[in-house]
């Protein structure tokens, strides 16, 4: 086949010039165009001379055709374009069947150059010109059929999918009596035609329409040839995967695969394992091992298919993708990765030759990064994202991709704690998907941004971050109310993250509006949504309790475990652990509401379940707990039985995770100790504390060291042994000699409470030393601190029976102490009654009752005043002023002393649970 036309184009033009019809200057300069872009491929020696007008344009227009094909093989859809345009002029009538095939091929090149408003007209015109003819010559209705495929494709393609199904209808209309009548070559035809019916119906989003219409034509060729049944079966499959009809879809794909399983043609082998994959993926919502399988012997089809046909390499690149997707889906990520492996470098091999395939490698690699993260391999999982977005970036008309892969790369920086990537990875994510309205995305992004900055400890940034993505949720969630479970999970966040900033009242309504989202998804006796619900009741219930709420935190609380019960009587494994915590957590909450015996079960209940769970960690932490809920039941055996476990607990984990169990060794080492101590046995309680101490000092945690001294000189003061070893580490680990005073002051309290007087007294004189000292070095030391040994010095003579002693103290306490309460009422007013009512106290011991009763006045009226302000802190203390006056006035025979008592009883049922 030549590109020679000069004679044929020279003749035209000889007749344009004698204006013979139909021939047209227009055309004749079109034609000469053509020639000048053929160059000298155009230019020929034939000499023949034509007379007949009607042969010069017959000739012209088959090798016009001609030309149109081998041009389009070479991709010169422009020259292409040219050549179809001048045999479409070169008609002398419309509507003929010529004139429609001339009209289809025009298409070609302009959809081909994107001229796709063109293309359609061409397309419909052609369609519309086969229908009548059709009329005429019923055979016609395959040409229509055709056609309507083409247009139809064009018509889906800008967003018309309606007109597209009407097109196909048309043409199933008009082959319907003959196919019915039986007429053999209208047959297969009809059932081909019901099949795009039906693709085109579910795209038209009809998928029940769309399922009658492959049914019939599965119905029409059950005796026709394996592959043309096959294919209507295939249609049918696709049908029901649109309905979510799995098994039915699993069925009509396994029989058509089935059909084609002793194939040996290349053609009819592609179909296979087309089939294949569309077969493993319905089959992974029913068996993910059965899906795994089908998509082995998929990559296995293709993979022979590329043997022979090295073009197929794309289909097999594509389908070791789907392997991977379907490996992942049963946990074998490994083999996930060797799958996605071979696909990047199939598609490496496809961008050398032609860069289009850009996206498909980066995507490869992005879904590399996902499983080599399910791996905990991190490092490479961020490698391979990075990889993939500086592919993206390479594709500007993959914007959306790009920003999805940002986002994944915000993830793997999170998850390595390189928090400024993450957040500028993320950030560059929500301007793309917020430039291209796609809310859902950038709901997804900003809710990633709120998480890092939450784990960073970032959270004046995280606050904002949490409240945009719920914005952006909500703002879903009001068109469309599926997207219930998308804002509850965003409403969580921002719970949390308004916890971390104190905000606990916003805190608390974010919590509640989840909650109200999750109990409207969640369906009793079922565990959809119900950990989710579960776990923000747990969450609230923390909240309230903050808020001094533990009538509601309770309630909560109590909803939470009650939840969790229920799934993990269906799921044991899943929800075992998260049972065992709320139970942990019920029993906090009711020992501040004084229930220790209600407290004791649900700490007990709970240290059970870690340990069916054999959960170590948890088992130790419950057991601590219940040590203390032993504790206060007076049950010492028990108490210390519990801690012994847990510590042998701690010294396993502890071997394995340093950190952060060494510490909680120590604590629970210390815990133990306290429990020997109160059972007086400080032989066994001071073994524990030199071993807690030697943790601190190699974690080299300073505050907890010097706790673990006090606690050290306590037990060696109650042994009677020498303590000077001690006391010299303990203030070597102060920071200077004012924090030494504080803490060694504190251990003079300690052994106050221990009724070890003398050695507390030896102890503050040796204090009061240090401050002398101290006063000389920095005169303008903060005189709080001389008023806090004091307070020691009057507590000590108290417990020395020493009261008119006592009282003069801490009256000496309270004349350096009210200079500061008159500069600053909110800093210290609380402090000075708190001191007043401790000189009552001391005055009324000493047999001086009506000192006592006019300290006690004073106390009792600045409580008034600060419980009207803060009652929550303090109308307990209110509570305990009026009952002391209260008894003070009957000492004192006063009438008034039983209504002073009874107004503290009746306030003190006002306290719940506030009452220290």
């Amino acid at each position: 086949m030549a590109l020679a036309i000069g004679h044929l184009v020279a003749q035209y033009r000889a007749c344009a010039a004698a204006r013979t019809e139909p021939f047209s200057e227009t055309v004749a300069a079109s034609l000469d165009d053509l020639c000048a872009r053929l160059g000298d491929a155009a230019h020929d020696t034939e000499q023949l001379v034509l007379d007949d007008p009607a042969i010069v344009l017959a000739g012209l227009r088959h090798a016009l055709a001609d030309i149109a094909d081998l041009l389009a093989e070479d991709h010169r859809h422009d020259d292409e374009l040219l050549a179809r345009r001048i045999t479409l002029d070169l008609h002398t009538a419309t509507g003929t069947l010529q004139h429609t095939r001339d009209l289809s091929a025009f298409a070609r090149p302009l959809t081909a150059l994107g001229h796709t408003d063109e293309a359609r007209d061409a397309r419909r015109e052609a369609f519309t010109a086969l229908c009548a003819l059709a009329a005429q010559e019923p055979t016609r209705w395959l040409d229509a059929l055709a056609e309507a495929v083409a247009y139809g494709d064009l018509l889906v393609a800008a967003g018309d999918p309606a007109a597209a199904t009407e097109a196909c209808r048309r043409a199933v209309h008009g082959l319907a009596p003959y196919a019915e009548s039986g007429m053999p070559w209208a047959v297969e035809p009809y059932a081909q035609a019901l099949l795009s019916l039906a693709q085109r119906t579910a795209d038209a989003g009809d998928p029940v329409g769309a399922l009658e219409a492959a049914q019939e034509a599965v119905v029409l060729l059950e005796r026709e040839s394996p592959v043309v049944l096959a294919a209507a079966l295939h249609s049918v499959g696709l049908r029901h995967e649109e309905l979510k009809q799995w098994e039915d879809a699993r069925v009509h794909l396994a029989e058509a695969a089935e059909l084609l399983a002793d194939a040996e043609d290349a053609a009819t082998n592609r179909r296979r394992a087309e089939l294949l994959g569309d077969l493993a993926r319905v089959q992974s919502h029913l068996d993910g091992d059965a899906a795994v399988e089908t998509a082995k012997q998929c990559v296995e089809l293709h993979r022979g298919i590329v043997g022979d046909e090295p073009g197929h390499l794309p289909h097999l690149a594509l389908a070791l993708v789907e392997l991977h997707h379907r490996l992942a889906a049963t946990g074998r990520h490994v083999k996930a990765v060797y799958a996605l492996q071979e696909s990047a470098a199939h598609y490496r091999q496809l961008r050398e030759q032609d860069p289009q395939w850009t996206a498909d490698l980066a995507h490869c690699h992005l879904f590399l990064g996902q499983q080599l993260a399910e791996l905990g391999r991190r490092e490479p999982a961020l490698e391979e994202t990075t990889t993939a977005v500086a592919l993206l970036r390479d594709c500007p008309e993959e914007a959306l991709a790009l920003a999805r892969a940002l986002r994944d790369l915000g993830t793997r920086f999170h998850d390595l704690g390189r928090t400024v990537e993450s957040l500028a990875a993320n950030g560059e994510a929500a301007g793309i998907f917020r430039d291209a309205g796609n809310l859902p995305a950038l709901g997804m992004v900003l809710y990633n941004v709120a998480v890092t900055h939450h784990f960073a400890d970032q959270i004046e940034e995280a606050v904002p971050a949490a409240v945009e993505a719920v914005e952006v949720y909500q703002r879903l969630y009001d068109k469309d109310s599926g997207w219930a479970p998308d804002l509850a999970q965003a409403l969580a966040r921002l719970g949390k993250v308004c916890e971390r900033a104190d905000r606990f009242d916003q805190a608390i309504t974010a919590m509640e509006r989840a909650v109200s989202l999750l109990q409207r998804l969640h369906t009793p006796g079922s565990d959809n949504y119900g950990a989710e619900l579960a776990q923000v009741l747990h969450d609230l219930s923390r909240y309230h309790e903050q808020q001094g709420r533990l009538d509601r935190s309770l309630e909560h609380m109590r909803r939470s475990v009650a939840l969790y019960g229920d799934l993990t009587q269906g799921d044991p494994e899943r929800f075992r652990r998260q049972l065992a915590g709320s139970w942990l957590s019920l029993g906090i909450y009711l020992t501040q509401l004084d229930q220790d015996e209600e407290a004791r079960s649900a700490t007990g209940l709970a240290a059970d379940l870690y340990r069916q769970a054999d959960d170590q960690q948890g088992l130790a932490l419950a057991l601590v707990q219940l040590s203390a809920r032993e504790s206060a039941l007076n049950r010492a055996e028990e108490s210390t039985a519990a801690l012994t476990e847990a510590v042998e607990l701690y010294e396993e984990l502890a071997l394995q995770w340093p950190d952060p169990h060494l510490g909680n060794l120590a604590m629970t080492l210390e815990n133990l100790a306290t429990r020997h101590s109160r059972q007086q046995d400080h032989g066994a309680a001071l073994p524990l504390l030199e071993r807690a101490t030697r943790i601190w000092g190699q974690l080299g945690n300073q505050s907890y060291l010097v706790g673990n001294l006090r606690s050290r000189l306590l037990v060696e003061y109650s042994l009677g042994r020498d303590t000077e070893d001690t006391l010299e580490r303990l203030t070597d680990n102060q920071h200077d000699l004012e924090e030494t005073i504080r803490t060694l002051d504190g251990t003079v309290q300690d052994l106050i409470r221990a009724d070890l007087l003398r050695p507390a007294e030896q102890l503050l004189d040796r204090v009061f030393g240090l401050w002398e000292i101290h006063l000389l070095e920095h005169p303008d030391s903060d005189p709080m601190l001389r008023l806090v040994l004091l307070d020691s010095r009057a507590l000590l003579l108290a417990r020395s029976e020493q009261h008119a002693e006592a009282a003069a103290t801490q009256d000496e306490t309270i004349r350096l102490l009210e200079p500061f309460a008159l500069e600053d009422p909110d800093g210290y007013l609380g402090t000075l009654a708190a001191a007043r009512s401790r000189l009552s106290r001391y005055l009324r011991a000493a047999d001086r009752p009506a000192e006592a009763l006019e300290q006690q006045g004073q106390v009792v009226s600045v409580y008034e005043q600060l419980a009207a302000q803060v009652p929550g802190v303090y109308r307990p203390a209110l509570v305990s002023a009026l009952h002391n006056l209260g008894e003070l006035l009957h000492d004192l025979g006063s009438n008034d002393a039983d209504a002073v008592l009874a107004r503290a009883a009746t306030l003190r049922l006002t306290l719940g649970g506030e009452e220290d």
